[in-house]
C-alpha cells in the first residue's frame, strides 16, 4: 500500500484491511496511549503474515520510578498512560501474537548526542530561540520542560521492540 493511500484511508476514519504492511513502524505514540494493548493488537491485524513491527518507546529502565517523575512527565509531555518496563512491552507484544521478539533498553544520555553537521545544529537552536522570543506559550514550555528532575535519567529511557507475526 502506497503512503498516498494510506494518508487517503485514514482521512476517510475507514479501518485499514487486514494484512495490509510488511512493517509496521511506531515512534514514541502507543507509549501515549491509555489502551496500549488495543494498538498492538491494530498492528497484529494490519500486519502480513512474516511481517514485523517495530516500536521505538518511553520506557522505565529503573522501576518503580518516584511519583514525581511520572508526574513530570505527565505534565511536561502529556504522558497519559502508563509508562512500561522493557519486560513489560516484551509481555504487551507477546500477548498480543508477536513472536521472535528483540528488546534492546537504553538509558537517556543527551551528552553522547553528537551533532554530524554544526549548521543543523545552530538552525535547531535559532529556531528554537526565534520561537522563545515570539511565543509566550513556547516560553512557559521551556520553562517548565527544563526544570528536569535531577533522577530523570536514572528511571527513564526508551526501548527499541521488534515482533514477527
Amino acid at each position: 500500500m502506497s503512503l498516498l493511500s494510506f494518508k487517503q484511508r485514514m482521512h476517510k476514519s475507514s479501518p485499514l484491511k487486514t494484512t495490509v504492511f510488511d512493517v509496521v513502524i511506531g515512534e514514541f505514540i502507543t507509549g501515549l496511549l491509555n489502551d496500549k494493548r488495543r494498538a498492538v493488537d491494530g498492528y497484529l491485524r494490519v500486519t502480513k503474515p512474516g511481517g514485523y513491527i517495530g516500536l521505538n518507546e518511553a520506557t522505565w529502565v529503573k522501576s518503580p520510578p518516584p511519583r514525581e517523575l511520572v508526574e513530570y512527565l505527565a505534565n511536561t509531555f502529556g504522558v497519559k498512560g502508563e509508562i512500561l518496563t522493557a519486560d513489560g512491552w516484551q509481555n504487551l507484544l507477546k500477548n498480543a501474537g508477536f513472536g521472535e521478539l528483540i528488546v534492546r533498553e537504553y538509558k537517556i544520555d543527551a551528552l553522547s548526542n553528537k551533532w554530524d553537521d554544526f549548521k543543523d545544529f545552530l538552525g535547531v537552536w535559532h529556531r528554537a530561540l526565534y520561537m522563545y522570543i515570539r511565543s509566550s506559550a513556547f516560553r512557559r514550555f521551556v520553562n517548565e520542560a527544563f526544570s528536569i528532575p535531577k533522577n530523570l535519567v536514572e528511571y527513564f529511557g526508551y526501548g527499541i521492540y521488534v515482533g514477527r507475526r
